[in-house]
């Protein structure tokens, strides 16, 4: 009996070390079979664009933490280019009154219908293409805004002309990609190459809200006037009803609102576009919407777990970047790098290697001058740009701006605090920070209110982002 006893509790022992390390396991089976799915939606969605010869797109369905700025997504759908509109009949045109501003004749009556704000538009089918930013119902046609892209010119006004509207993809009736139950793409740390600090830059931080006898157009967004956490689009356009409706909380239901049918719905998915080449022409969703100017850098998108949304995923080497060549949409997957290893002396450094003070400074160096370290510790610089030579290796300096006071930071931007703790910290929400410097906070994903800005603690992104970054470089991006 008792050698029975002592056999069981050897068990018990056992287990108990052995069920973190299947956890771990676990864990990282669930992220790399997550990204394998972001990796299949990419090449699904760049094979649409060949086959059609239009583009076509990956659509990310944007969900956002309960009251927080943070975003992620665990939910993919392919999404097609439907055939341009040029008017319901042979003759429709559009007169061009104000500046970036056409009415559209009564051949075009079923334009709300069709074209939603952000698709593009030429006129007698020549470029340049300008985006729709409104549609108002006048009479029996409708008055349309553009947005006034750089360097464009705009027809002469009074001129009756064709026109031709390039419509936005949209999401196709396949099967969605489901990641792995607990695995999210991060979109709080996703983004564009080194510069760009997150997709969640782009986000709004909310649709406006619900306003009473109002023209909405089909693929407008807005909440309720008491936020419980949802959005709605108008499946349907038309104009409002003099009070709100009883909005309904089921994601899919619709409610009737006068002439609108919103639908319900989490905030406004982003769109990666592809075009028949493969290459990424831009990404939708974002505001402002960049989908008319091609991405000059590779886009990266962060697949961890989905309880660490923000600085934590950052900081979990388990976590995997999925990377998306700017140019010919390769995809490449790299491990989360996560911050750089610690100074070492007398150690042979390549050009483009990390690493960070033995103390912790917030801050992080790039090698750009390759070779061997020398045998003390530098005194390391604490301005961006600036350089400090080690042995043989130029190390230069990688820092985020320093907090200032009474300064507009937008959301997603970075800053150190004045006196270094080793952490750097970004904006949750946007604002304008305070006449004196906040207490800052040194645990990862902790955050701290400074005036109308909210910062989380978090470290350096360029590090991680740029061993995603690497990968690319491998073979053409």
């Amino acid at each position: 009996m008792i050698e029975l006893l002592i056999v069981v509790a050897v068990m018990a022992i056992l287990i108990g070390i052995a069920l973190p390390v299947m956890k771990t396991g676990i864990e990282g089976r669930k992220l790399r079979e997550a990204a394998r799915q972001v990796n299949t939606g990419v090449t699904l969605a760049k094979a649409l664009a060949a086959e059609t010869n239009r583009c076509a797109g990956l659509m990310i369905d944007v969900e956002s933490v309960p009251e927080s700025p943070k975003v992620f997504a665990r939910r993919l759908y392919l999404a097609e280019t439907p055939p341009p509109y040029a008017g319901d009949m042979v003759g429709a045109t559009a007169t061009i009154s104000n500046p970036f501003e056409a009415t559209f004749d009564a051949n075009s009556a079923n334009l709300a219908n069709v074209a939603k704000i952000g698709d593009l538009v030429r006129f007698d089918h020549r470029n340049p293409y300008y985006q729709i930013s409104s549609i108002v119902p006048v009479g029996t046609g409708f008055v349309v805004s553009f947005s006034a892209p750089p360097s464009a010119g705009w027809p002469a006004t009074g001129l009756s002309l064709s026109y031709e509207i390039i419509r936005s993809p949209e999401k196709s009736s396949a099967t969605p990609f489901e990641l792995p139950s607990g695995a999210v793409i991060d979109l709080t740390n996703s983004g564009f190459g080194l510069s760009n600090a997150s997709l969640a830059t782009g986000i709004p931080e909310s649709p406006p809200a619900w306003v009473h006898e109002s023209a909405y157009v089909r693929g407008t967004y807005c909440r309720p006037t008491s936020r419980h956490g949802f959005c709605y689009i108008a499946g349907i356009g038309g104009v409002s009803a003099t009070t709100e409706p009883t909005w309904p909380t089921t994601l899919g239901s619709t409610v009737v609102d006068g002439t609108v049918t919103w639908q319900c719905v989490r905030p406004a998915p982003i769109t990666i576009v592809f075009a028949p080449s493969g290459r990424v022409t831009g990404v939708m969703g974002l505001n402002p919407s960049p989908f008319s100017s091609m991405p000059t850098q590779t886009l990266h998108l962060l697949v961890g777990n989905l309880a660490n949304v923000g600085a934590l995923n950052l900081a979990d080497r388990s976590g995997l970047w999925v990377s998306v060549g700017h140019h010919t949409g390769r995809i490449t997957t790299a491990e989360n790098a996560s911050f750089p290893p610690l100074w070492t002396s007398a150690t042979p450094y390549a050009s483009g290697t990390y690493c960070q003070p033995t103390t912790p400074n917030g801050l992080c160096y790039i090698a750009a001058v390759a070779g061997i370290s020398g045998a003390g510790e530098p005194a390391w610089p604490g301005l961006p740009g600036a350089t400090v030579t080690d042995g043989a290796v130029v190390w230069e300096c990688r820092s985020p701006p320093v907090w200032t006071a009474s300064t507009v930071w937008p959301r997603g931007a970075w800053c150190r605090p004045t006196t270094v703790n080793g952490f750097c910290f970004v904006a949750t929400v946007a604002g304008t920070s305070g006449a004196s410097e906040p207490a800052w906070p040194t645990e990862l994903g902790a955050t701290v209110a400074d005036g109308e800005v909210e910062w989380e603690c978090t470290l350096a992104l360029e590090p991680a982002r740029e061993y995603a970054q690497s990968a690319q470089a491998i073979g053409g991006r």
